[in-house]
């Protein structure tokens, strides 16, 4: 007797493999994945690092001079030469206040004292620290992110004497 189709055995072995490929696609795709979420989250945090830094470079390149904040938000203020805040509309009264930076939860603002303007300059950020190591040097320090997504900076300004 001739008959068409498939052992037993055939399906068997057939279903064997098909199995095991499954599971290495599985493996391989449950791999690729953590890898791009770990991409995106790194990225994302880069971006928001490079937007609170081209900000703040910003607001270096027309400032006199920097100092800490400790109240009530802490931070610091980037007082601005009298030009550069004439220009901006920010000197009233003969002064100006300067910006202020600082977090607030987890997003980085900008705040023009004298115009009362507040801006989200980078957001998902963990850390922006400042310490003075002495010198008149001011160091500011941004991260964010977790674990292997973690990324920082620190900018250096050093106030003239």
């Amino acid at each position: 007797m001739n008959q068409k189709g498939f052992t037993l055995l055939e399906l068997v072995v057939t279903s064997i493999i098909a199995i095991v490929t499954a599971g290495t696609m599985g493996v391989g795709w449950k791999f690729m994945n953590r890898s791009t979420i770990l991409l995106r989250d790194r990225s994302r945090v880069v971006n928001e690092l490079r937007a609170g830094v081209e900000f703040l470079l910003q607001d270096f390149s027309g400032a006199e001079s920097l100092e800490k904040v400790t109240e009530p938000e802490g931070g610091i203020r980037i007082l601005r030469f009298q030009e550069v805040s004439e220009l901006e509309g920010a000197w009233q009264g003969g002064s100006d206040q300067g910006i202020q930076y600082f977090l607030d939860g987890t997003r980085v603002i900008r705040r023009d004292v004298n115009k009362g303007q507040d801006i989200v300059v980078a957001k998902g950020l963990d850390t922006f620290s400042i310490t003075e190591p002495g010198g008149n040097e001011i160091h500011i320090l941004l991260s964010g992110g977790s674990s292997q997504s973690e990324r920082s900076i620190t900018l250096k300004w050093k106030n003239a004497p």
